[in-house]
């Protein structure tokens, strides 16, 4: 299976992003610092959410660490 890192995901653009990658079946890494109850893809299992302020250097290189234990690639 695929897999993309999505940024803003909370948001309007990166959540409808995430919910046309889901939908076709990929798996979702999304960062954002607001977490939304409404993710796209919770219910399929094929997101996963990472709490990340992009502002904040070491919350990114603790985000990208994260990922490179839940997954070994990237798309």
């Amino acid at each position: 299976m695929k897999n993309v890192l999505i940024t803003g995901v909370s948001g309007g653009l990166g959540s409808a992003i995430a919910r046309t990658m889901t939908g076709a079946g990929w798996n979702v890494i999304g960062l954002d610092c607001d977490p939304s109850d409404d993710l796209p893809g919770n219910a399929s299992g094929n997101m996963t959410f990472i709490l990340t302020d992009l502002t904040d250097q070491d919350a990114v290189l603790n985000a990208f660490r994260e990922v490179s234990e839940k997954t070994s690639h990237l798309e």
